[in-house]
């Protein structure tokens, strides 16, 4: 049963947001949505790098995002699906609905004036506990889908993802392969002992972001 649509967006943890930010900016890369404290402990902005989004998140001290370096987000068939998936192959997991009451942070996501008023469903979070690899799904609330969609113009403008490399443990890869990946663009996995991902390669043959994964 397929229960992943798409690739919806990278994980990519980085020390300085700003200068990570400013360089994504430099190489022409549209803004999905800016800097701001979206998470509770942490920065986090999001960049289009062709069919998908890149997020990138800088924890305040202290704080332990709870995963690698960099990771993969899943857009699920649905949730229900996902965790039913999750369930046959006996792996735990964690549901969780986000919500937004802050009106500056609603404006920045790209909520009008009057809906930022408001409490505002974010996204609802389906995370696999102490699976080998780890991921989770991400199901956007209807405006943030189509708001944050690959697909509508302010998003586009670079050539699109057409490899994803992926380093992990073979337990980690073996739990992946399960699923049915989507095949809009192809996903390498190499045996390693930490998990990340270590190559985006563009159609046109060009890998612009090795610097920030090497980072």
């Amino acid at each position: 049963m397929q229960v992943i649509r798409r690739i919806d967006h990278i994980i990519k943890v980085v020390s300085d947001i700003r200068q990570t930010a400013d360089r994504l900016n430099s190489l022409g890369f549209p803004v999905a949505w800016p800097i701001g404290p979206f998470w509770r402990n942490a920065k986090t902005c999001g960049y289009a790098i062709g069919g998908l989004n890149l997020e990138l998140v800088q924890a305040d001290p202290g704080f332990d995002p709870a995963f690698p370096d960099s990771t993969l987000v899943f857009e699920p068939t649905t949730i229900s699906e996902a965790r039913s998936r999750l369930m046959a192959l006996k792996i735990p997991s964690g549901l969780s609905l986000k919500y937004e009451t802050s009106e500056e942070l609603l404006r920045l996501r790209g909520f009008d004036e009057t809906s930022s008023k408001t409490k505002q469903l974010i996204c609802t979070n389906l995370t696999p506990l102490n699976a080998d690899f780890r991921f989770f799904f991400c199901s956007y609330s209807q405006f943030l889908a189509e708001h944050l969609s690959p697909e509508i113009p302010r998003l586009r403008g670079t050539p699109k993802v057409q490899l994803i490399e992926i380093d992990a443990t073979e337990a980690g890869i073996n739990l992946v392969e399960q699923f049915q990946l989507p095949t809009d663009l192809q996903i390498k996995f190499r045996t390693a002992e930490k998990q990340r991902i270590a190559r985006i390669q563009m159609e046109d043959g060009s890998e612009p972001l090795t610097w920030l994964l090497e980072a």
